[in-house]
């Protein structure tokens, strides 16, 4: 006979499966941006709601992405402590992917080199000037770990400095040419000549936009 007023102990619900993957992806995103002494800290994806973010500066959006959409250089609004295209050119970025028939919820935004990164021998790309670094190879260590954690299937590098890192970061046989399309390891990378500069005039914005034409969806084999 059951005693009266005692309640069985409550098991514990299991968490789902995209949560645990959510949690272990930021963690490995944390330990990518430690490798140039960036601390990592979860907030909320500003851009798209539904999704996670890290610390300011350093990456946001979807963990587990359809397009990976990377900057070199971090502009105003980043150094203003921002997070990653946080300005104009993220905006642009998105009507852009938009345009060219990519789901905007399914994007991952991040810098090869974020402020904490800054300074001669980042600007040089010859290493990291962030305390605790890991020597010249930070930030394409860094940034593999970063892009291989969300495991995005498209990498789009929005300026010759993203692409540079991209090619060091992942060995690619060839450089990322802008509008090209480059096929390595299960990934296709795509890079233009500057999308944040582009905004300032029309000729620009139509040359990129050409250039980021190489990145429409791959269409299903069947």
């Amino acid at each position: 006979m059951k005693p009266e007023g005692r309640q069985p102990p409550s098991q514990p619900q299991p968490q789902p499966l995209t949560v645990l993957y959510a949690e272990r992806t930021v963690i490995e995103l944390g330990l990518a941006d430690a490798l140039l002494g960036c601390g990592q800290a979860l907030t909320r994806c500003d851009r798209t709601p539904s999704c996670s973010g890290g610390q300011a500066s350093l990456w946001q959006g979807c963990l587990a992405p359809e397009v990976a959409v990377v900057k070199g250089i971090p502009s105003v609004a980043e150094l203003a402590g921002g997070a990653a295209f946080s300005g104009a050119d993220g905006d642009a970025a998105i009507k852009a992917l938009a345009a060219l028939g990519h789901d905007t919820g399914q994007v991952f935004f991040a810098l090869s080199r974020p402020p904490c990164a800054q300074g001669p021998e980042a600007e040089d790309g010859g290493g990291d000037a962030a305390p605790g670094g890991g020597g010249g190879d930070a930030i394409p260590r860094r940034l593999r770990l970063l892009l291989e954690s969300v495991d995005a299937p498209l990498v789009i590098a929005t300026d010759m400095v993203a692409a540079t890192d991209l090619s060091r970061a992942f060995d690619l046989p060839e450089e990322i040419e802008p509008g090209c399309l480059v096929h390595y390891a299960g990934r296709r990378f795509v890079a233009c000549t500057g999308l944040e500069a582009s905004l300032a005039g029309q000729d620009t914005k139509r040359r990129v936009w050409k250039q980021l034409l190489a990145a429409t969806p791959e269409k299903p084999v069947y």
